[in-house]
């Protein structure tokens, strides 16, 4: 028995608990991960879509009449 977090618990239910945490915060990492990577994507898609339209943009006018 031990007192953890202002409850006393049995050293079997906290090492249930420890042991639970790791899995928290591997989901918690997958989900930080995944928006870092769809706000690359999303960066990468703005660049890639703004670099077609400025070097159409600047495309001399009579290339628009083909």
């Amino acid at each position: 028995m031990t007192e953890h977090d202002g409850k006393v618990i049995c050293a079997e239910c906290l090492a249930k608990l420890l042991a639970a945490s790791p899995e928290t915060a591997n989901t918690t990492s997958r989900l930080v991960l995944l928006l870092a990577f769809a706000s690359l994507g999303c960066l990468l898609a703005w660049v890639v879509f703004y670099s077609i339209g400025a070097y159409l943009s600047g495309l001399p006018s009579e290339m628009h009449g083909l």
